[in-house]
């Protein structure tokens, strides 16, 4: 976590204790943190329950746009 709150991404010790995050999934949304970095929570409460961290199916989370097919955006959620 950063500590200097000249960053946009600062989080107390408060907020969280640890110097460093677990392992988290990247992704553009799917819960409402507790800290302003999403992710990181996410990779929190993972950590929190055991849940390991896998990789995704190749090409699912690319950072270049996928053409729209059904049946493998219905295989995801």
């Amino acid at each position: 976590p950063l500590r200097n709150r000249a960053y946009k991404w600062f989080v107390p010790r408060e907020v969280y204790p640890n110097d460093t995050y677990p392992p988290y999934c990247g992704g553009p949304g799917y819960t409402l943190p507790v800290i302003n970095m999403e992710d990181a929570f996410v990779g929190i409460c993972l950590h929190a329950l055991g849940v390991p961290v896998t990789e995704p199916p190749p090409g699912t989370f690319a950072m270049y746009r996928l053409e729209y097919e059904r049946c493998r955006f219905s295989r995801l959620v």
